[in-house]
């Protein structure tokens, strides 16, 4: 029997972030494929993941308290759990999403041949945000793993020169969107968690600067998170609450994005941003900020959408939107060319570019 594929992970349950959704997609295409795949979590046993997994995936629901702190002799009884899967599942590899696991799993396979990637899911400038300095325990424990994994080249700069030399790059899939074309409402669309990192209150305060001259258009936000209820709040007190629509997590939001003019995405950083990628496969016109890593890694400007300057101002990027909003035949450029997204990031060199990683 050959060695199986471990995706390891904090979460799934109910999980509807970008992280999720991509180790869903590689445990799945690895599954298809004939490979024996075993997803690693610290969830409860019951959890249910939000998106779909392939049947032959075998969950290990670890109960390890995620998100929260455990007491030392509950994290080596964890640790104890992890090592018992690595052996009884023949595990050969490890994937950690994010070096933020790492400390547990080199505990976990200490004298086990079982070979650790580590697959990071942003750029490093998440740390001029993060109240975690950069320099930590866990990212300086990446000099022990066997290869990482960054979605964008130029991600790569941003490692120390001792850690480049194990760096692979691997982007996201982007799938095709279907085949015809919707018809378009004049509708500024944005998906994702209501966190900081996202900024949705700065789409929504852009949006109430431009929107008494353009009464045609309307905002929806797609996805949950723990800035819901402000974010309802900041809508309800723009006087535009008719015109803001804020829409639970779907796994599928193929058809709003093909019905939407354009996508917004006002990240103060990311990896590689799927929704973004989504909506711009499915002709929406893209619009984000240049110094947003991943953002600018997508879109070119005056190409394929627009960049605006001013990554903390509501007023740089309502004026984008606007130009954008105001100018159909721009529109219609911008949504043509960025269509073509899933020829730069297919589904066949993301599935080669893991297939190299793990030597299958």
């Amino acid at each position: 029997m050959k060695p199986a594929v471990a995706l390891a992970t904090i979460a799934m349950h109910r999980m509807a972030g970008g992280l999720e959704r991509n180790v869903a997609y590689l445990a799945n295409d690895l599954a298809q494929a004939g490979h024996r795949v075993v997803l690693m979590t610290f969830d409860p046993p019951g959890a249910e993941a939000f998106y779909d997994l392939h049947p032959a995936v075998v969950w290990r629901r670890l109960d390890g308290r995620p998100h929260a702190a455990i007491p030392f002799r509950e994290r080596l009884r964890l640790i104890q759990r992890m090592r018992r899967v690595l052996i009884e599942d023949q595990v050969g590899q490890i994937v950690c999403f994010h070096h933020g696991i790492l400390a547990r799993f080199l505990m976990a396979r200490m004298g086990l041949n079982v070979r650790l990637i580590c697959s990071e899911r942003n750029a490093l400038s998440l740390y001029r945000y993060a109240s975690t300095r950069k320099w930590n325990l866990n990212f300086l424990l990446m000099a022990f793993v066997d290869r990482i994994t960054v979605q964008f080249a130029r991600y790569a700069d941003d490692y120390p020169a001792w850690l480049r030399r194990k760096i692979s790059v691997v982007h996201n899939p982007v799938w095709p969107a279907a085949s015809g074309v919707a018809k378009r409402d004049p509708v500024i669309l944005s998906v994702g968690r209501h966190s900081t990192q996202k900024r949705f209150d700065l789409l929504i305060q852009a949006f109430a600067r431009i929107a008494a001259d353009r009464p045609d258009w309307r905002l929806k936000i797609v996805g949950d998170g723990p800035l819901l209820a402000a974010n309802a709040a900041a809508a309800q007190a723009s006087g535009l609450a008719d015109r803001i629509a804020l829409m639970p997590a779907t796994p599928d939001v193929q058809d709003v994005m093909a019905a939407s003019e354009i996508y917004c995405q006002p990240s103060q950083w990311e990896g590689f941003p799927n929704a973004l990628a989504e909506a711009m496969a499915n002709g929406a016109v893209p619009v984000g900020f240049r110094e947003t890593a991943g953002v600018s890694d997508l879109i070119r400007d005056g190409v394929d959408g627009r960049l605006v300057d001013g990554q903390a101002g509501a007023a740089a990027l309502a004026r984008g939107l606007a130009e954008i909003m105001d100018a159909p035949d721009l529109r219609r450029r911008l949504s043509k060319a960025a269509r073509d997204l899933p020829e730069r990031y297919s589904v066949a060199a993301w599935r080669q570019a893991w297939r190299d990683v793990l030597s299958l």
